[in-house]
C-alpha cells in the first residue's frame, strides 16, 4: 500500500514520523511514510518546469528542448515508481477516457490525416503522464513550492530577455520572447507572475521567504505581458490576481490586498494605455470588435458542432473544416488550410462532439473543485488563482497540447492532497489506539 510523509507536532519543532493504521482485526487498512522523490527526479521535474515560458521554441529538429527534458524527467522517474507512479487520481481517469475517445475518431477519419492525428495522440499521452507524475511529486509541499518557485524565475528571466531584445520577435500585435506567439508567451508569463505574488501572500513563508527582490520580477513580468500586446494575457493575469482578496488566510488585511490589487490593475492599465500595439488592440476589440477574427471563427466553430453534435468532425479534420469554411477571411497567411478555434471548449466540441466532452469537463471540473477545496491548505488559493487564469486563457487559445496547462492541472490536484494529508495527521494523534507511531530514524 502506497506510504506518504507525515509531519507530527513535537514540542517546538517538528520532526518525521512514520504511521501505520490498523483495523480492529489487526489488519493494515493505511499507512504512511517518506514520500519525497530523490533529487534527480526533483531536479528533473524543475528542469521541465523551468523549459515552459520556452515551449513553443524550436530547435531545427522535430523535437524541442523542453520536450527533451521531459523524456529525460520520465526515465528518470521511472526509478522511482512507487513514487512517481503511485495510484492516480480521478481527474486523470477521465483525461484518459478523452484521450482513448479522441484516439479511436481516428479510424475514422481521412487517412492523409492519420500522422497528424498520432503526432497529437502521442502528444496528449506524455502530458498525460507528466500530469500523473507532476501531481505524484507535488503531494510534497516543499516539491510544489519548488516548482512554482522555478516557474517564476524562469518566466522572469524570459521576460528579461524580452524587454532586453536579446530573444524578441516583433510583429504588428506585439513582441514575444524568442519568436513565440505572443498570446502564449503572456499567459505562461501570467501564470509565472501569480506564481511569484502566491510566495509572497502565500502560506508558504510570505516576503521574508523568498526577499524583495520578488517584486522587482513581478514589474518585470507585468511589462512583458504588455508588451506582448495580448489582451487575453492581461485578462489571464487580472483575474488570477483577484482571487487574492478572498484568502481569509492571508495574514494582510483585506483593505491592504485590495489597494494593493487596484495598484496593479492601475498600473496595467496604464502601461497598456502607453504601449502602442496593446493599446491599438484594445481600441480596435471595444471600437470595431475586432477580436483577431475570433469573432469568425467562435460563430463557424459552433455552427460545426450544432452539425455534428455527437462525435464531431474529428481530430485534425474539424480544423480542416474550421479553415475550409472561414478561407474568406483575411488571414496574415492565407496558404494554412487548417484553423484552430481559439477557445478549448470550441476544440473539444468539433473534434470529439459531446462524446468526448463529458470526460474531458468531468476533468477539468475535477481539478476546478480540488482547487478550491485546497484553499485552507498549504498553497492557500494560489492553486485556484492558477486555475481560473488558466480557464480564462484558454477562453482566447486551446492550450490542451501544452504543457503548463498541464502543469497547472497537475498543482490544482497536488494541493488537494497535501490537504488531505494534513488533515489525516490530527486523526492519528486523536485515535493512538488504532495507530502505531515510529520515528522514521527508528524504523527497521
Amino acid at each position: 500500500m502506497p506510504r506518504i510523509e507525515a509531519r507530527i507536532p513535537s514540542g517546538e519543532s517538528f520532526r518525521t514520523m512514520a504511521i501505520t493504521q490498523y483495523s480492529d482485526a489487526g489488519q493494515c487498512v493505511a499507512s504512511t511514510d517518506a514520500y519525497v522523490a530523490g533529487p534527480q527526479v526533483r531536479w528533473a521535474f524543475f528542469a521541465v518546469v523551468a523549459s515552459l515560458p520556452t515551449e513553443g521554441v524550436g530547435l531545427g529538429i522535430p523535437v524541442t528542448a523542453p520536450r527533451i527534458l521531459g523524456y529525460v524527467f520520465f526515465l528518470l522517474a521511472l526509478l522511482q515508481p512507487r513514487i512517481s507512479f503511485r495510484l492516480p487520481p480521478p481527474a486523470f481517469w477521465w483525461f484518459g477516457v478523452y484521450v482513448y475517445l479522441y484516439a479511436a475518431l481516428t479510424i475514422f477519419q481521412p487517412s492523409e490525416f492519420w500522422e497528424e492525428i498520432m503526432e497529437r495522440v502521442l502528444t496528449l499521452v506524455q502530458l498525460l503522464a507528466f500530469l500523473w507524475i507532476g501531481c505524484n511529486l507535488m503531494r510534497d509541499p516543499r516539491v510544489a513550492r519548488g516548482a512554482i518557485l522555478t516557474l517564476g524565475l524562469s518566466s522572469a528571466l524570459c521576460a528579461l530577455l524580452q524587454l532586453s531584445g536579446l530573444a524578441t520577435d516583433a510583429t504588428t500585435e506585439g513582441t514575444a520572447a524568442f519568436g513565440q506567439n505572443a498570446n502564449q508567451v503572456a499567459s505562461i508569463f501570467s501564470l509565472g507572475l501569480l506564481a511569484l505574488v502566491g510566495l509572497i501572500f502565500g502560506r508558504q513563508g510570505g516576503a521574508q521567504a523568498i526577499g524583495w527582490w520578488a517584486w522587482p520580477l513581478c514589474a518585470v513580468l507585468s511589462v512583458a505581458i504588455v508588451q506582448a500586446g495580448s489582451r487575453g494575457g492581461l485578462l489571464t493575469v487580472g483575474f488570477g490576481v483577484l482571487v487574492f482578496l478572498f484568502d481569509k488566510g492571508l495574514p494582510e488585511s483585506k483593505m491592504r490586498r485590495a489597494l494593493l490589487v487596484a495598484l496593479g490593475a492601475a498600473v496595467l492599465i496604464g502601461m497598456s494605455y502607453f504601449s502602442e500595439a496593446s493599446r491599438q488592440r484594445w481600441e480596435a476589440a471595444f471600437g470595431a470588435g475586432d477580436l483577431a477574427h475570433r469573432e469568425e471563427l467562435y460563430p463557424t466553430a459552433w455552427q460545426m458542432f450544432i452539425e455534428k453534435p455527437v462525435a464531431g468532425w474529428g481530430p485534425v479534420t474539424a480544423l480542416y473544416e474550421l479553415g475550409a469554411r472561414t478561407k474568406y477571411v483575411r488571414w496574415s497567411n492565407p496558404e494554412e488550410l487548417k484553423r484552430d478555434t481559439h477557445n478549448l471548449a470550441l476544440h473539444v466540441l468539433t473534434a470529439t462532439g459531446i462524446l468526448g466532452a463529458v470526460p474531458f469537463a468531468v476533468g477539468m471540473w475535477l481539478c476546478v473543485r480540488a482547487a478550491w477545496k485546497a484553499r485552507p491548505g498549504p498553497q492557500g488559493v494560489l492553486p485556484l488563482a492558477m486555475m481560473i487564469s488558466l480557464l480564462v486563457s484558454n477562453m482566447s487559445g486551446d492550450r490542451i497540447y501544452l504543457k503548463f496547462h498541464w502543469f497547472v492541472l497537475a498543482y490544482a490536484l497536488a494541493s488537494w492532497a497535501q490537504l488531505s494529508i494534513q488533515r489525516a495527521q490530527p486523526m492519528a494523534l486523536r485515535s493512538p489506539q488504532r495507530w502505531v507511531v515510529q520515528p522514521l530514524a527508528t524504523r527497521s
